[in-house]
C-alpha cells in the first residue's frame, strides 16, 4: 500500500481528498500545517507527497518539497496550486517535482 503524504491547508479540501485516496486504497496522513508535514516527513518515508503550493501558515509548498526530498529523495512529489502557468512548471520541474495540478480539479 502506498504511503502518501498530503499537505493542504483547507481542511474541506484536505478532507475531500484523503478520503478519496484512502478509498482507492492509499495509506493517506494530512497534518494541518506545513510545518507538521516537514516534520512528518523528516521522519517517515512516503511514497508520495501532494503539496499546495501556497499554505498557511508555515512554509510554502516548495519548501515542504526541499525539505523531504533532502531526506528522501525517491519520494514523488504533486504539486496543487490556484495559478498554475509556465513559470510555476518550469520551477516545479527544476524542485523535482513531476506534475503540476491547478485548482479546481476533479477529485479522478
Amino acid at each position: 500500500m502506498a504511503r502518501v503524504l498530503l499537505v493542504e491547508d483547507t481542511p474541506l479540501l484536505r478532507w475531500v481528498l484523503r478520503t478519496s485516496l484512502v478509498m482507492d486504497g492509499y495509506d493517506v496522513s494530512a497534518p494541518a500545517s506545513s510545518r507538521e508535514a516537514v516534520e512528518l516527513g523528516r521522519t517517515t518515508p512516503f511514497d508520495v507527497v501532494i503539496t499546495d503550493l501556497t499554505i498557511l501558515p508555515g512554509p510554502d509548498g516548495f519548501a515542504v518539497v526541499e525539505e523531504i526530498r533532502q531526506k528522501y529523495p525517491s519520494t514523488h512529489f504533486i504539486l496543487i496550486s490556484a495559478q498554475a502557468d509556465d513559470e510555476l512548471a518550469d520551477r516545479a520541474r527544476h524542485a523535482g517535482v513531476e506534475r503540476v495540478i491547478e485548482k479546481p480539479f476533479p477529485i479522478e
